[in-house]
């Protein structure tokens, strides 16, 4: 039986959550129930019993209150905790998504949630046209987070991109994989001597009949080109991936 809040005063943990890969299952039942509210942290994610704000209002909160923190979770760049001052050592974690699945379910997220700013624009747009518009991050979203391009980097190249992203994702203490969230989830809890709670699904958002048709997956697979060899470099390693 599982024992919520037990976790070591010494555990520091970053959650890097790249879009649509499975991350609300672990922010929303996983981490709860083994970090008290105190000592948790959503960046710019409103998510219950969680301290929530900024990066740059997580980097100024005084070092007594980051000794305190445990856990930092968020769509945020890549070694946001490098800068806190308060305690460290923090660890990296994040998730990967097969690249076709994902940019499929970001397709029907935003189609079924009347909040996303995209919504009503892609009520009249196919997967095809949402991918070859380059809509949301349909074009190698996962590469594009973990370099940190959506947050302002910049590269030579593309392939010089997708190098930044292996190297921070190589950072990383452990990379699970959507599909075997599980072991990701059991992997964690083994390192840092966690019973293993039960966690939930929250990343449904594709229908379970939704048929991909070949000229569609073909067009995603174009658009995702390092996202692929992102997440076939990695699992190549077995998941989950220890990389630290």
């Amino acid at each position: 039986m599982w024992q919520p809040w037990g976790t070591k005063h010494d555990v520091r943990l970053v959650f890097v959550h790249l879009p649509r890969t499975g991350g609300t299952s672990l922010t929303r039942d996983f981490f709860p129930k083994v970090f008290r509210p105190d000592q948790r942290f959503s960046v710019d994610n409103p998510l219950p019993g969680y301290q929530v704000g900024s990066v740059p209002q997580l980097q100024g909160l005084p070092p007594r209150v980051q000794k305190r923190l445990g856990l930092i979770v968020g769509h945020m760049p890549f070694g946001v905790a490098d800068a806190l001052t308060g305690a460290g050592p923090w660890h990296y974690v994040t998730l990967l998504r097969d690249p076709v699945e994902r940019v499929v379910s970001e397709y029907h997220q935003v189609r079924t949630e009347p909040s996303h700013p995209a919504h009503v624009l892609v009520q009249n747009l196919s997967l095809i046209d949402y991918v070859r518009g380059n809509f949301g991050h349909a074009h190698n979203g996962m590469t594009r987070y973990l370099a940190n391009e959506v947050y302002g980097a910049t590269f030579s190249s593309s392939s010089a991109m997708l190098r930044h992203a292996l190297a921070n994702a190589r950072r990383c203490l452990l990379i699970g994989f959507t599909q075997r969230l599980s072991e990701f989830v059991w992997a964690l809890c083994a390192y840092f001597h966690w019973a293993v709670p039960p966690i939930g699904n929250h990343n449904s958002a594709r229908p379970t009949n939704d048929y991909l048709d070949p000229a569609t997956e073909a067009s995603i697979r174009a658009c995702n080109a390092l996202d692929i060899e992102l997440y076939e470099t990695l699992r190549a390693a077995q998941a989950p991936v220890w990389a630290a």
